[in-house]
């Protein structure tokens, strides 16, 4: 009952905080973690593990893996179409529409919606490119960004200087 309770709190206070634009944060951060399970099972530590019914669960999950590689470039090619609107709507709204502040917020959408589609894409490239290796390529890149972020920082903090 009272994990019940706290479970439609978390659910109901995720929607209150999730908008247009976290929810394709919320589907980077999913596809991440799915591609990041399938590596583990991929490597030798869980190659052998045997759990009860885990054959169905495998079994709808390869189903999914295979629905991913066959409607990737539908994938790729939605959000490349996206962003050219983005564009050509983003030219139309700025030019005609200049003091219309919702048109211009809504007109910049496109740009943020292109751009998180595009890393969902670069999630499945990498982990098709890195297979198991995939966790630890997402903490090599972390690490690397992170640590351009730092330069990147200090570097504009002496020109202010």
């Amino acid at each position: 009952m009272v994990n019940e309770i706290l479970i439609r709190k978390f659910i109901r206070k995720f929607f209150d905080n999730t908008n247009e634009y976290t929810i394709l944060q919320f589907v980077w951060v999913i596809t991440a973690y799915y591609f990041v399970l399938n590596s583990l099972l991929k490597s030798e530590i869980f190659k052998n593990l045997k759990i009860n019914g885990i054959e169905k669960v495998l079994e709808i999950n390869n189903k999914l893996l295979e629905y991913i590689e066959n409607y990737n470039l539908l994938w790729i090619t939605a959000t490349i179409m996206l962003f050219i609107s983005y564009l050509i709507i983003t030219t139309v709204c700025k030019s005609i529409f200049e003091n219309y502040k919702y048109l211009n917020t809504f007109c910049d959408y496109g740009w943020y919606l292109s751009c998180w589609s595009f890393l969902v894409y670069i999630n499945y490239v990498l982990f098709i490119w890195t297979d198991k290796y995939y966790p630890l390529v997402l903490l090599i890149l972390s690490i690397v960004v992170y640590y351009i972020k730092k330069v990147y920082t200090k570097r504009s903090m002496e020109k202010l200087i």
